[in-house]
């Protein structure tokens, strides 16, 4: 079930134009903002957008200059996935997944608040990711705000959860902020 919605929502991405998304993902990015948590966050994680994801580059910018500390994830492969200090002038590779890294940056255990990517959405707060996990395994035990961002077309009901899925404190699109109380 979450393998066919995964397949049916990434299509759906996939078909709608770079200048749609882009759009909306300047919406989603004042939602953030102007959210009291992201506000009184001191350290915030962000991820890097790949293959139609929110972008979230604006919200890295904003935070910057708002003097947050920032945060991005880096992947090793077998050993699951960290967060590292990042500043717009860090050089970059490309990592696993080609998504970009910062390269030599030191981990940041503790964030305030972690933007989260996902392909689909529930109503509930819970997630789909690309099926590796490591969302999931990373926030576990974490005690900071998860936000997850996506546009509206990747909202559904329910999605199919298991025990080892993290739910989402916040999730956002252009249209809405939904709260959610832990279950």
């Amino acid at each position: 079930m979450k393998h066919s919605l995964r397949k049916e929502i990434l299509e759906r991405r996939r078909e709608h134009p770079a200048e749609e998304l882009a759009v909306k993902s300047h919406l989603i990015t004042h939602l953030l903002i102007d959210l009291p948590e992201f506000q009184k966050a001191k350290v915030v994680a962000f991820y890097f957008p790949v293959n139609g994801e929110v972008d979230t580059l604006d919200m890295i910018r904003w935070a910057h200059e708002d003097g947050k500390e920032v945060c991005v994830p880096v992947v090793e492969k077998g050993k699951g996935m960290k967060f590292v200090i990042y500043d717009p002038v860090d050089e970059l590779k490309s990592g696993a997944y080609n998504i970009p890294e910062p390269v030599g940056k030191p981990e940041r255990e503790h964030v305030d608040l972690v933007v989260v990517p996902g392909v689909v959405f529930d109503k509930n707060g819970h997630r789909i990711g690309m099926g590796k996990g490591f969302y999931d395994k990373f926030l576990k035990d974490k005690k900071c705000v998860k936000v997850g961002v996506c546009f509206s077309f990747q909202m559904v009901d329910c999605v199919p959860k298991e025990e080892h899925d993290v739910q989402m404190d916040i999730v956002i699109n252009e249209h809405e902020v939904l709260r959610f109380k832990k279950k």
